[in-house]
């Protein structure tokens, strides 16, 4: 939605989401708007001015003369900040959600078990801001230097290279399950310890319960950070995905009195705890009180992974030539730039990861 300004007088512009649409085409006296939204991803609140030489009355000057972007209907690119109402007037501080890059956190480990204590997350990306996806296991073995069965080690890559794939070797062995996929972990609350350490409990307005992952449902599918007794990820089922691809899954806490403690080796639940000591938080970006760890993997596609040669359809439509064989001129790659994007649906926070996803040309 947008307010243009048209002489003076208040335009209300809105766009109707694509299920709106789809209800009003309809025709049958049924439509009814019953959610709406307001955002300002538009507008740069560092622009406040509190040193202004004018005074206080300039402060907010260059806020309020922002210009404001007409209403679009590409889902993708529209409402990324979305305005948030509290009922609590008093908050000093708001939530956020924060991607843990701190290689202390549980996470994937490197035994045949698949699962360990001591190893960690997705970790720094190494290219860049980037995390990279490796589509198959031809792809690691040529343009990263990796045997077929080898995981990705500390120092070569720094976690930040994920194998996502299930594998095309005799064994068929699932890449995504083992040490080469480390899971996404999102950890929620203050970030001030103004307000002091301790735990955010279950039920506080804001401690975040319910996310929601968006991935292009082209090129991934999202599935549990650990696995089960067999041996098995959880695939996350979609709750639906729109006319632009994307698939949204829904995740919402259900056992609040779980331990939900690390990343176990049966560990199929995508909610966790964030350990607090009496020095505060421990292994996360979250500094004041904390709210729930949300961790997830991601798997690529069939068709990311098997497609190839002249048949790799969405990576010469969508994908760029690019260079990931270490100086090697006689390996190719098609790399695709895409988004994971995971939203606190209670909080409103909104977390935006870079992935690239590269494959042998």
């Amino acid at each position: 939605m947008a307010f243009l300004d048209n002489s003076g007088d208040i335009i209300l512009d809105a766009v109707l989401t694509d299920t709106g649409r789809k209800l009003l085409a309809r025709g049958d006296g049924s439509f009814r708007v019953t959610k709406f939204a307001f955002g300002d991803d538009e507008i740069n609140y560092e622009l406040y001015n509190s040193a202004h030489a004018s005074g206080s009355a300039y402060y907010d000057l260059n806020v309020l003369q922002s210009p404001i972007l007409e209403a679009f209907t590409n889902n993708t690119s529209s409402m990324k900040s979305k305005l948030l109402t509290l009922s609590n007037n008093s908050l000093r501080y708001l939530p956020v959600i924060q991607l843990n890059t701190n290689r202390q956190v549980k996470g994937i480990g490197q035994g045949n078990a698949g699962m360990g204590n001591d190893v960690v997350n997705a970790g720094n990306a190494t290219a860049g801001s980037t995390y990279v996806v490796v589509a198959d296991e031809s792809t690691m073995t040529s343009s990263f230097h990796e045997t077929a069965n080898a995981s990705i080690l500390d120092g070569d890559y720094n976690y930040g290279v994920l194998a996502a794939y299930q594998g095309t070797g005799g064994e068929d062995d699932r890449k995504y399950q083992m040490a080469g996929n480390r899971p996404f972990v999102l950890d929620q609350g203050i970030d001030n310890n103004a307000e002091g350490t301790v735990e955010l409990p279950i039920g506080n307005s804001l401690y975040e319960t319910q996310y929601m992952i968006e991935v292009d449902n082209r090129f991934f599918t999202v599935i549990s950070p650990g696995h089960n007794d067999a041996g098995n990820s959880v695939s996350a089922p979609r709750s639906f995905v729109d006319d632009d691809n994307v698939a949204s899954y829904f995740f919402a806490l259900q056992d609040v009195s779980a331990d939900r403690g690390g990343f176990e080796a049966d560990g199929t639940e995508f909610f966790y705890r964030i350990a607090v000591t009496n020095d505060g938080p421990q292994n996360t970006p979250i500094s004041g009180r904390c709210g729930s760890r949300f961790a997830f993997r991601l798997r690529v596609t069939e068709e990311v992974e098997r497609n190839t040669g002249t048949d790799n359809y969405l990576f010469t439509t969508f994908g760029t030539a690019d260079d990931y064989n270490n100086g090697d001129a006689t390996v190719n790659n098609y790399v695709i730039n895409t988004n994971v994007r995971i939203t606190g649906m209670t909080t409103g926070y909104r977390v935006s990861i870079p992935v690239q996803i590269v494959k042998k040309a």
